[in-house]
């Protein structure tokens, strides 16, 4: 199944006819699909029934996306530039839902928690 996906991420961005330019706009590492980000949406919701499950913003500005699908339990993780050109940055299968309200608290482990639970 591993080398499914692998051949799976090379054929969509073939058939997709993907640019390759990396997230510093230098051309992509060997194996990074990149593209539109309108292009890849469509394609993982097409081809694999994933659809944004989390989002959120990087450090360095960039969209972070987690698309998944609980049909297929395939799951791909986008980062997108200002500019709109997405990456996948990595992808996997057996995804799960997990409801964070119903997982043990774990901000005590936290190392970006201060003792009165804030960020610090």
């Amino acid at each position: 199944m591993r080398r499914t996906m692998i051949v799976v991420l090379f054929g969509l961005s073939a058939a997709l006819s993907l640019p390759a330019s990396a997230e510093d706009g230098k051309r992509a590492p060997e194996g990074i699909a990149c593209g539109k980000h309108a292009a890849l949406v469509a394609a993982l919701s097409e081809r694999y029934e994933e659809r944004q499950v989390s989002l959120g913003l990087q450090n360095n500005g960039r969209l972070f996306e987690l698309y998944a699908s609980g049909k297929t339990g395939t799951w791909t993780v986008l980062s997108t530039r200002t500019d709109g050109t997405s990456c996948i940055l990595a992808v996997g299968r057996h995804y799960e839902q997990r409801d964070p309200s119903t997982t043990p608290d774990s901000t005590a482990d936290d190392p970006h928690q201060n003792q009165q639970g804030t960020a610090s």
